[in-house]
């Protein structure tokens, strides 16, 4: 096979994986980006077709550095341009505020209220707690960002110390 043909399919098997895990639940890949995620997979793909002499040396080459060149540049431009980063990486998704439940939002992020309770409850927070919570926000690798109302928030050793001092 020619050499350009390798790497206009690399770079299409990218761009296709890449789509496809941004549409994926935040949850399932919650522990790494997408786009590192669609790298690996992709070159331990070509790297197991070189061990194997399944391709030649010389198309795994034009096949790694074509798929290296694209994840360099998507990371540059996630970098310089904000939208951009946006557009590749996703937002953070409000989910709750002011201890209400924001329908839509868990909608598009696929979360269920039992979803959600299961979060709070990991930060130590029934649902009787919930109007404490300020802001709940599922960031754009899927874990969750918790914000509680100033009132809500456990004594600091700062703010003892205050209290200390105003009580004598």
């Amino acid at each position: 096979m020619e050499l350009y043909k390798i790497a206009i399919r690399a770079l299409f098997a990218y761009i296709f994986l890449y789509v496809m895990m941004r549409q994926s639940d935040k949850g399932e890949v919650a522990q790494v980006r997408p786009i590192d995620l669609v790298l690996v997979i992709i070159m331990g793909d070509m790297i197991d077709d070189l061990l194997w002499a399944e391709v030649p040396a010389s198309e795994f080459v034009v096949g790694v550095t074509s798929i290296m060149l694209m994840h360099a540049m998507m990371l540059i431009m996630s970098y310089r341009w904000p939208r951009v980063s946006m557009l590749l990486q996703g937002s953070p998704t409000l989910v709750m505020r002011d201890g209400t439940l924001l329908r839509a939002p868990m909608r598009r992020e696929r979360i269920t209220t039992e979803d959600v309770d299961a979060l709070l409850r990991a930060h130590g927070l029934e649902r009787d707690d919930w109007p404490q919570v300020k802001s709940l926000m599922i960031d754009r690798s899927g874990r969750p960002g918790l914000i509680l109302h100033e009132w809500a928030r456990p004594v600091q050793g700062v703010d003892r110390e205050r209290f200390e001092e105003r009580k004598r």
